[in-house]
């Protein structure tokens, strides 16, 4: 499951052209003008090399063949943190309420880089399935922050 966090403006996009430093591309988020040379490249790939029995390899796998195999495509690369900012072993302290002044300084700078610089967080719901929203949590303040149908008396429950 992924919050969607919305701009009031348009985002910077910082382009990592150097496609060479990346082991793999994650093919989570993808947009193509109509046409796109890019796009065919892509589709064809999956066309010509499609493999069910390979869990991924017709995901990230074949963005990264195709971007190795042809590095000149136009192609723009974000940076994890604009839609993962937080690694699932991480997830869990997004639910918990700052206890003191020193989580409650990390809860405003997580909360400006999420606000700011990512388009989304992704919850990994198989590891927070069970955990509760703790009221003044990072996740709360994201609730407040893009819910249109939430009121400040509702409890997010267990």
């Amino acid at each position: 499951c992924y919050i969607n966090i919305p701009k009031p403006h348009q985002p910077s996009k910082e382009v990592d052209q150097k496609i060479d430093r990346w082991t793999m591309l994650n093919s989570g988020v993808m947009a193509f003008n109509k046409k796109s040379p890019s796009l065919l490249k892509f589709i064809e790939e999956f066309c010509i090399c499609f493999d069910g029995s390979v869990w991924g390899h017709n995901g990230p796998p074949l963005l990264t063949r195709v971007l190795m195999r042809e590095p000149n495509l136009e192609v723009k690369v974000m940076d994890r943190s604009a839609f993962s900012p937080v690694h699932w072993d991480h997830i869990g302290s997004y639910f918990q309420a700052p206890r003191n002044d020193t989580e409650k300084q990390w809860v405003e700078a997580e909360m400006k880089q999420l606000i700011h610089h990512s388009f989304c967080l992704h919850l990994w719901n198989r590891v927070s399935k069970n955990m509760f929203v703790e009221p003044g949590s990072i996740i709360d303040r994201v609730f407040q922050h893009v819910c249109i149908l939430c009121d400040s008396n509702h409890t997010y429950a267990r």
